[in-house]
């Protein structure tokens, strides 16, 4: 609960708003409450850590920001809780992020610096990522490439939905290039490389190109089923991995996930270190779902 007081009148404010104006003198009041929260899995490991930055291979099933129903449960909590208790620096900074369910690369800075220096290679796009991903369906060609503007559009039914828009109705520039590694006979491995870096690109991209990502819950299914899904109750900055889920999934879509999580993983990162000024590349082996999902359609 947040409360402001001024001029002596206490005013409980409710959930406030970027928007909302203070005044000099006015004292804000949080008071919060410790919830339970969804389990999650903390079983990120090490890539690589200096002064300056932390490499991790993020698990799924692990949001790495506090949002929605999660906030001790989070990557960063963990991490500067863990650092506390062992007595050493605790500052972390998100230079990127990759949502809940997917796994991989993640990168952290360890001082403002940093980070700053960071953040400007992936908004001038100087960064390369790649991703492996598990299309269901076979594209007709081993390389492809996706070229569609996206948007969050708030009036859509699916408010947290990245839709292909034009760009002169806002719709942000994006492109991701796919790569073929083995097909199968309902499903394909392939690699992606997000040549932008807008939120749920790449799966967004898939299902515009017909061949969404195995067990995407927002991506690939038809609206009503999506709606059945989500609890819509979603502020903007807010997304189905971190709020608002239902536990149950409508049986047609439960049958078709075949995964508990989208079939994405970051598997590699390039960028040039901001003390150095050196290019570094840093990957991260698929994690066990993988491993088995693959094994499983090898039969």
């Amino acid at each position: 609960a947040v409360s402001v007081q001024r001029s002596g009148t206490h005013r409980p404010m409710g959930k406030l708003k970027p928007s909302f104006a203070l005044q000099p003198g006015d004292l804000v009041s949080i008071v919060s409450e410790k919830k339970e929260e969804p389990a999650v899995s903390f079983n990120y490991t090490i890539i690589f850590e200096d002064d300056s930055i932390l490499v991790l291979n993020k698990p799924p099933h692990l949001p790495v920001h506090p949002a929605g129903r999660f906030f001790f449960n989070t990557l960063l909590t963990h991490l500067k809780q863990t650092r506390e208790h062992q007595g050493q620096s605790s500052e972390f900074y998100l230079v990127h992020r990759i949502d809940k369910e997917t796994s991989g690369v993640l990168l952290l800075a360890k001082t403002k610096v940093a980070c700053a220096q960071l953040q400007q290679q992936f908004a001038e796009r100087k960064t390369k990522k790649t991703y492996l991903a598990i299309l269901r369906g076979s594209p007709p060609t081993d390389t492809f490439r996706i070229t569609a503007p996206l948007q969050k559009n708030p009036n859509h039914a699916i408010r947290i939905k990245m839709l292909n828009t034009p760009v002169d109705q806002g719709g942000l520039p994006s492109e991701t290039d796919f790569q073929v590694i083995k097909r199968y006979t309902a499903f394909t491995l392939v690699r992606c490389f997000p040549l932008t870096g807008r939120q749920h690109q790449i799966r967004a991209h898939a299902e515009i190109a017909g061949f969404p990502l195995v067990g995407d819950k927002l991506y690939g299914w038809p609206e009503s089923l999506v709606l059945q899904f989500l609890e819509q109750d979603f502020d903007e900055d807010e997304d189905a991995e971190s709020f608002g889920v239902n536990t149950h999934l409508p049986p047609e879509m439960a049958r078709g996930l075949l995964m508990e999580r989208h079939a994405l993983h970051a598997e590699r990162l390039n960028f040039t270190h901001p003390d150095t000024q050196r290019s570094v590349t840093f990957e991260a082996i698929w994690p066990q779902d993988f491993n088995d999902f693959i094994n499983k359609i090898s039969l």
